[in-house]
């Protein structure tokens, strides 16, 4: 089906050798013209998100450092601290809205310095729940949609969901996440492919991107 093809957008965004600045790196003395490819490549991200009505798209940032670029201790700060200050570009400078991106785990890559951007749609699915208090969706063929697309061979991208609460039901929510990631990471195989976040919503629903 049309709604479960994806990734929708995907880049990968060069940082300085040890550096998380966006913009001219070792205190100004990186060439310009790097460091604007740097945001040029942001801006079209967020361009990417832009073009699409507000809440149908979602933009993942994962920090990344190349093996042997720092020392082991240091990497899993820098990694964050790049996706942090490429968060910041993009809701800053670009005006997204937070709800539109999300911070993935951070990486470690043999030939890749930097930040990994990947888009994602949202899915024309059923998220709403059995009732107020059910675990289950109300649409029973929506999990089996998405653990066909999971089990396509040619589909190698992520699948992402939140679970939206209202102000007494956050609880209930992350109980309804577990649920669904189990339901959805079987064979175990795909459970790497899934992740899944917990948030403050108008309703109780599920929003599911790829």
């Amino acid at each position: 089906s049309s709604d479960l093809d994806g990734p929708a957008f995907a880049c990968q965004v060069w940082f300085a050798r040890g550096s998380a600045c966006v913009g001219r790196a070792y205190k100004g003395m990186e060439a310009e013209e790097l460091a604007a490819g740097r945001q040029s490549a942001l801006v079209a991200a967020a361009d990417w998100v832009k073009s699409s009505a507000e809440g149908t798209c979602l933009l993942e940032v994962r920090g990344c450092v190349r093996r042997g670029e720092v020392s082991v201790r240091q990497q899993a700060s820098l990694s964050k601290s790049r996706c942090e200050k490429a968060t910041s570009f993009l809701t800053e400078q670009c005006k997204l809205p937070a709800e539109s991106l999300r911070a993935a785990a951070p990486a470690t890559r043999d030939e890749f310095q930097g930040v990994e951007l990947t888009g994602m749609r949202r899915l024309g699915l059923d998220g709403s729940f059995l009732s107020d208090s059910s675990l289950l969706l109300s649409d029973e063929n929506t999990l089996p949609a998405i653990t066909r697309y999971l089990l396509t061979e040619s589909a190698s991208g992520m699948l992402f969901f939140e679970v939206l609460h209202t102000e007494d039901s956050q609880r209930l929510a992350h109980r309804r996440k577990a649920a669904l990631v189990a339901a959805l990471g079987n064979p175990p195989s795909m459970r790497r492919r899934i992740s899944a976040a917990v948030r403050p919503g108008m309703r109780d629903e599920v929003i599911f991107y790829a």
